[in-house]
């Protein structure tokens, strides 16, 4: 199920720090969730720019050919049980986002961060395009980009016109923390008798 917080056999959501970490996939949300151990670090990472650096127009209909056929790892990257009140199981996992556009600029840049995209469990597509080509382009979940501050404004301006799900554009200089997706299960386990394995398998 491809969702940021599942709860099972429970009428309400939570929002524990350190037990219940809360925040969306797709259409709400982009980032590591509030409350998760992911969440803090995200808000100290530097930026890194390359200045006068031009992103060259790619061949559209290629890299489009190229986003359909990556195929990104489906398993998660990591699940552990967080702590959390008697009678609930939290359980967060860790997957990659999905397809990744590198945008550079320059194929050294996209080089790396193609590699970073593979590592953090996502298929990279290397795509040499205009900024406004990001508006046209389905099937990938975030891009990556070093670009100077005047082409990443376009850039997100671009993915901000789109009517899907919102899509990341990663400026970090170590953008993996931001290519993968957290998913929270939380199971009230009292239903079941305090057995939250055989909650799971019913369900």
């Amino acid at each position: 199920m491809r969702a940021g917080n599942v709860y099972v056999n429970r009428n309400q959501i939570g929002a524990v720090v350190g037990s219940q970490p809360f925040g969306g996939e797709g259409m709400s949300g982009t980032g590591p969730k509030a409350g998760g151990p992911e969440y803090v670090a995200r808000m100290s990472r530097p930026e890194w720019r390359s200045e006068n650096m031009k992103v060259s127009a790619g061949d559209h209909a290629a890299i489009q050919t190229a986003i359909e056929a990556a195929k990104p790892p489906q398993d998660p990257l990591a699940t552990f049980d967080l702590p959390g009140p008697t009678g609930e199981s939290n359980r967060l996992s860790t997957f990659g986002r999905g397809v990744v556009l590198c945008l550079g600029p320059g194929a050294e840049a996209a080089e790396a961060q193609a590699i970073a995209a593979r590592e953090a469990g996502c298929a990279p597509v290397i795509a040499a395009i205009e900024p406004e080509a990001l508006a046209m382009l389905t099937g990938f979940a975030a891009a990556i980009s070093w670009a100077d501050e005047t082409t990443l404004r376009a850039q997100r301006h671009a993915l901000a016109t789109r009517d899907d799900a919102i899509i990341p554009l990663i400026a970090e200089a170590d953008p993996r923390p931001r290519l993968t997706l957290e998913r929270h299960v939380c199971i009230d386990t009292t239903a079941s008798g305090g057995d939250a394995a055989l909650l799971s398998a019913e369900a």
